[in-house]
C-alpha cells in the first residue's frame, strides 16, 4: 500500500495542493486515498511530520489521532503534505518520517517540486513582505541568507538512500501553467491506475495561486513601512490577520498594479551561477539532464526591477507614504480586535478619507 508524501518545497504550489487535498477529502477517500485531516493543522500535516521525525512527546496527541485514523478508514493509499519535509529531507536523519511510515506497512513514495532560484526568491521575498515577516528589501533578504539558503544538491543522499521511491518534478514554466494540481494527481492516477479519476480532482481546484503573487509595488513599500512602524510582539495569527486586511484595503485603494519584481537581470544572472553546480548534480541524478534543459524558458530571463525605490517613482513612494501614516493610527485598534478575536470589515473610502 502506498503512502504518497508530498514534501514541497516551498513557493511551489503547496498550499493550493493542500487545499484541494483537505477539501475534498470525503471524495478523495472513496476514490481510496486518506489524506488526514484530524491530524492536520492549517490543511496540512506540519505538526505531524515533526513530531514523526523528531519522536518527541510534545505532539503525541496529534500523532495518535493519525494512527486512529489510518486504523479506522477504509483506504488504498495514504496521502500525507507538508513543506517543512523537504527541508528535513536535505538532512542527515532527514529519512527518519520515511522509515516509519515505512513501519506502519506503507510503501512509501516522496515527491519534490524543485523551482528554478531567481523567482523562488522573488515569490520568497513578497511571501514574506506579505505576512508582515519582513520589512527590508530583496537585496537584504540575499544578504541574510546567503550562506545559509539551501542548495538542490543536498538531496543527493536521499536519491542514493530511496532511489525511484523520491520523485523529483521541475516546477517550471509548463508545469505552472498547466497546475500544479494537476501534475500531481496524474502522478498518483498513474500508479493507481484510476483512469484518469484522480487527475479530474484538478479541476476543484479554487484557483489559488501562493506561488503566484499579485503584489504590486505600491502595496509591496506600504506592507514594508508599516510592518517597520507597528509593534515588533505580534503572534504568527495577529501578523496574518493585520497583513491579510491591510493588503485587501490597500488593493483597492490603490488599483490593479504591475506585479512586483525586486530582481534585476544582473541579479538573476548572479543567482543563476551561484546555483549552477548544485542545480546540474540535482538535474542529472533526478532527470538524467541539465538543470537547463529541465526549466527550459525560465533560464536567462531578463527582469526589469519595479521596486519604487529603484525606479524612483516620486509619485508611487507619496502614495505609499500617505497609505502609511493613516494605518499607523487604525493598525493598534485593530490588533488589539485580532487578539479579541474580531476584525471588522472597514471601507477602504472611509479608512483612506
Amino acid at each position: 500500500m502506498y503512502c504518497f508524501i508530498h514534501a514541497g518545497l516551498h513557493k511551489t504550489g503547496s498550499s493550493s495542493l493542500q487545499e484541494l487535498f483537505f477539501q475534498n477529502a470525503k471524495a478523495l477517500q472513496q476514490e481510496g486515498i486518506l489524506y488526514p485531516t484530524q491530524s492536520a493543522q492549517h490543511r496540512q500535516h506540519v505538526i505531524l511530520a515533526k513530531a514523526l521525525q523528531t519522536r518527541s512527546q510534545d505532539n503525541s496527541s496529534v500523532v495518535r489521532a493519525f494512527e486512529a485514523e489510518i486504523a479506522t478508514k477504509t483506504h488504498d493509499a495514504l496521502l500525507l503534505s507538508a513543506e517543512w519535509i523537504s527541508t528535513t529531507l536535505r538532512k542527515p536523519e532527514g529519512s527518519r518520517l520515511v522509515e516509519y511510515v515505512r513501519a506502519l506497512g506503507y510503501h512509501p513514495i516522496v515527491f519534490v517540486y524543485l523551482r528554478h532560484q531567481p523567482q523562488m526568491i522573488n515569490s520568497q521575498y513578497l511571501q514574506g513582505v506579505r505576512t508582515f515577516n519582513f520589512s527590508g528589501s530583496l537585496s537584504d533578504l540575499i544578504a541574510l541568507k546567503r550562506d545559509t539558503y539551501p542548495e538542490n544538491k543536498t538531496f543527493l543522499p536521499q536519491i542514493d538512500r530511496f532511489g525511484d521511491d523520491i520523485v523529483f518534478r521541475p516546477f517550471n514554466e509548463e508545469l505552472r501553467r498547466n497546475g500544479v494540481e494537476r501534475d500531481f494527481l496524474a502522478e498518483l492516477d498513474r500508479r493507481l491506475n484510476r483512469k484518469g479519476r484522480l487527475t479530474a480532482f484538478a479541476n476543484r481546484s479554487q484557483g489559488r495561486r501562493e506561488n503566484v503573487s499579485t503584489e504590486g509595488p505600491i502595496l509591496v513599500e506600504v506592507l514594508r513601512g508599516l510592518r517597520r512602524r507597528v509593534e515588533d510582539a505580534l503572534s504568527r495569527r495577529e501578523r496574518m490577520l493585520l497583513a491579510r486586511k491591510i493588503v485587501a484595503m490597500c488593493t483597492r485603494r490603490v488599483g490593479p498594479e504591475a506585479t512586483y519584481c525586486g530582481l534585476d537581470t544582473a541579479l538573476a544572472r548572479a543567482i543563476e551561477k551561484r546555483h549552477r553546480a548544485g542545480n546540474d548534480a540535482i538535474a542529472r541524478a533526478a532527470w538524467n539532464m541539465s538543470w537547463e534543459d529541465a526549466f527550459g524558458a525560465d533560464i536567462g530571463q531578463s527582469y526589469q526591477c519595479n521596486d519604487l525605490h529603484v525606479t524612483r517613482d516620486r509619485a508611487g513612494l507619496l502614495a505609499a507614504l500617505a497609505m502609511i501614516e493613516r494605518l499607523v493610527t487604525l493598525t493598534p485598534g485593530w490588533i488589539e480586535m485580532a487578539r479579541q478575536r474580531q476584525m471588522p470589515e472597514i471601507d477602504p473610502a472611509i479608512a483612506f478619507a
